[in-house]
């Protein structure tokens, strides 16, 4: 359930959890805490629309798996939902562009090559190509999390790497990998390809 919270006078400020997105045309603060997860930014630089999702895994493990809730925690579901909705707030496509952030490595002894969050770097970038999103900023990558902060108004993102806090996110990681390795039969199951 995304989080309301008042700041800075008459400012809202927004908290994203995985799998959720927000779109709105008012001066707001978004924001999010990512490890291996990817949040992409998107403004409509003519019209004013701003929007942010905060997903997962680039898509669903299997087809046929629907036993993982919310659609909104795969980067193919969550990044249509996010430009769908930015659209019937007036936005246009045209105007669109992007700043992508997360893609962490946050699981103890993962290697950045080949990681989770490797994989949600590469869906970001090749996704927002084929819409013809340009993406004008990225923090990707690393060994350390990040909070960012959307000023949506202002199409500025405030990025504040985490280093104590990453035992928190190594666990919500670990909690919700652990979920989808039980729910899905590993001898036919590719979690990342390129296609």
């Amino acid at each position: 359930m995304v989080k309301f919270n008042r700041i800075r006078g008459d400012r809202t400020r927004v908290l994203l959890h995985p799998g959720e997105f927000y779109v709105t045309n008012n001066d707001m603060i978004l924001e999010t805490v990512l490890g291996s997860c990817i949040a992409i930014c998107l403004k409509d630089v003519k019209n004013g629309v701003a929007g942010m999702n905060h997903f997962l895994l680039p898509k669903k493990p299997h087809d046929n798996d629907y036993q993982l809730s919310q659609s909104g925690r795969y980067g193919i579901n969550a990044t249509e939902l996010l430009i769908n909705r930015m659209m019937h707030y007036g936005a246009s496509r045209t105007h669109l562009q992007a700043k992508i952030f997360g893609g962490s490595v946050v699981l103890a002894g993962a290697k950045e090559e080949g990681s989770i969050g490797q994989a949600n770097v590469r869906f970001a970038r090749w996704y927002l190509k084929n819409e013809g999103i340009p993406i004008v900023a990225e923090n990707v990558g690393g060994l350390v999390g990040r909070k960012i902060h959307y000023v949506t108004s202002e199409w500025t993102v405030w990025v504040h790497r985490l280093g104590s806090q990453l035992s928190e996110i190594r666990r919500e990681e670990n909690q919700f990998r652990k979920q989808v390795v039980n729910h899905l039969d590993d001898s036919d199951v590719t979690l990342f390809d390129d296609d």
